[in-house]
């Protein structure tokens, strides 16, 4: 819109002081030098085998503005939650809920000291905000007392709603977006090949392939436990299939020690925070639904096994969402979108009969 376009062309022209909360959770969940983060390198590998990916603390402490690496390190000191764990679970609990009030209000009492002593930061940009480990009273008892020009927080937690903020919902980069960012490529189809291997993340135009492989793995370290992202990872069988959370449970039984409740548990999280997404069946809502990911480019993130048929079809998903209408799939058709009377078949690679005798069985079924 006019009034975004207003608003991008504003910042431009401010001093900016930009905070990647993920960075913050990554120095706080470790005790060492390092964090580990599964990812399987082979189909069908167990737990215990996975291979573990090192991020060093260094390297999450980068700062656009001068000076912002200290204090990274100084919020970071006061993230430490585990203390309590010897006096039993209770205690523990306790002292984890009072660490994470504590953590919220040293955190933004740095940054309002911070800006007090850089009165040229006009404004603030909190990307990968998380009420898990934030309170949401400490943040606005601090953006009430801000006098900035703007104030600017990025969730992945779409149930999230702040008072006094204004919600923007962002898709990741469509086909059309990516290619108005890249500028690395000139021929369509290296331009194709680009953007399925990148996907839609919104700075992937800007940084190479292994770079995007650090951000995203550093992204799921930073939101979800090992078991969590081991979940994760079993949704990929499911990519624009029938969903069964109890099949991943019966997956993963054997190989970690985990309940169903944990694995409905983080269905639900990843659902919220717009990891995963669900597509039910047009008139029949009881039925199973189908799974997708927000970034089609997840498998890559996860694991070294190529599915293009499951990735073609998850790339279709992600453009279609940016038509902001209701998608549904029928026993005919992948997608369905009744409000733009549009139905959708997914055949990458099919021979051109086989494609016009699809297309004359669905015609004689409507």
């Amino acid at each position: 819109s006019a009034v975004l376009k207003n608003e991008i062309s504003e910042l431009k022209k401010d001093e900016i002081l930009y905070l990647n909360l993920a960075d913050l959770r990554l120095e706080g969940a470790v005790a060492s030098d390092a964090i580990f983060a599964a990812r399987n390198s082979a189909d069908n590998i167990k737990a215990s085998e996975a291979n573990e990916y090192e991020i060093s603390r260094e390297a999450t402490l980068g700062a656009e503005i001068s000076d912002t690496g200290e204090f990274y390190r100084a919020a970071a000191k006061n993230t430490d939650t585990k203390n309590a764990s010897a006096n039993g679970s209770n205690n523990a609990k306790n002292a984890e809920s009072d660490g994470a009030k504590n953590r919220s209000e040293n955190f933004f009492c740095e940054i309002k000291e911070f800006l007090a002593a850089n009165e040229q930061i006009s404004s603030l940009f909190l990307d990968n905000f998380s009420s898990a480990n934030f309170e949401i009273s400490s943040l606005q008892s601090f953006a009430g007392g801000l006098n900035l020009k703007r104030f600017i927080i990025s969730t992945r937690d779409k149930e999230l709603i702040l008072p006094g903020f204004e919600r923007l919902e962002l898709l990741p980069l469509s086909f059309e977006e990516f290619i108005a960012f890249d500028k690395r490529h000139n021929e369509i189809n290296s331009m194709i090949s680009a953007f399925l291997a990148q996907g839609g993340g919104a700075k992937n135009p800007f940084i190479t392939p292994a770079e995007i492989l650090e951000f995203e793995q550093r992204l799921l370290a930073a939101n979800f436990s090992r078991t969590e992202i081991l979940i994760l990872k079993e949704c990929l069988s499911f990519v624009h299939a029938a969903f069964s959370a109890n099949k991943i449970y019966t997956a993963l039984k054997p190989r970690i020690k985990i309940s169903k409740d944990a694995v409905y548990g983080t269905i639900a999280k990843l659902e919220q925070e717009n990891f995963i997404r669900f597509l039910s069946k047009a008139g029949e809502p009881a039925r199973a639904k189908k799974l997708y990911f927000s970034h089609f480019n997840m498998r890559e993130i996860l694991t070294s096994k190529k599915d293009f048929s499951k990735k073609f079809a998850n790339v279709l998903f992600c453009e279609l969402l940016g038509l902001n209408t209701p998608i549904f799939y029928t026993k005919e058709l992948d997608f369905y979108l009744p409000a733009l009377k549009m139905g959708v078949l997914v055949i990458p690679f099919s021979d051109a009969d086989i494609i016009f005798l699809k297309f004359r069985k669905i015609l004689s079924a409507l």
